[in-house]
């Protein structure tokens, strides 16, 4: 069996959960998923957007599961059952990607660096609402709904607009 699973479940199993293993809640809540650690059973995850999926991502070597939905993001270790990071985001989440040995959580507009460890490196305020994101390298390259391209050091937490090819 995998370290952890998740799956879509109705609103009765996340309300038989303890209020403690509801990690991620938001007002208004209409769908619901379960993340299930191997060794320390589950933990529940509503928000509510039909259109919005959860996004997650596994870093072996912390043994952390980050896990974010709309305005939400948590990380929880694996090896202890702990909730490690839970936090409340000023923007919608867009995705959750593993950058030059950082978490980088893109959110529409702002990312925010969190080392292995789940400290928080920095935040990076966007200039526009991210349409895209991808790790490249030591770098995490970013594009807007304005067609703008940018490039973030995940590093240093610098940000500069790169230009178009005429």
């Amino acid at each position: 069996m995998a370290v952890y699973s998740l799956k879509s479940v109705e609103s009765s199993e996340f309300y038989q959960l303890e209020p403690v293993r509801q990690v991620i809640t938001h007002e208004g809540m209409r769908r619901f998923a379960i993340a299930t650690l191997k060794d320390f059973g589950n933990y529940g995850l509503g928000w509510p957007s039909d259109l919005v999926e959860p996004s997650l991502i596994f870093d072996a070597d912390t043994s952390m599961l980050w896990l974010g939905v709309d305005e939400r993001v948590v990380a929880l270790n694996v090896q202890t059952g702990r909730v490690e990071v839970s936090l409340k985001l000023d923007s919608v989440l867009f995705d959750i990607l593993w950058v030059d040995g950082a978490i980088a959580i893109v959110c529409e507009l702002e990312v925010l660096a969190f080392n292995a460890s789940g400290s928080l490196r920095f935040v990076q305020p966007l200039p526009d609402v991210v349409s895209g994101a991808i790790a490249k390298e030591k770098q995490l390259i970013l594009e807007t709904l304005e067609s703008q391209t940018f490039e973030l050091n995940i590093q240093q937490g610098e940000l500069r607009e790169l230009m178009k090819a005429a």
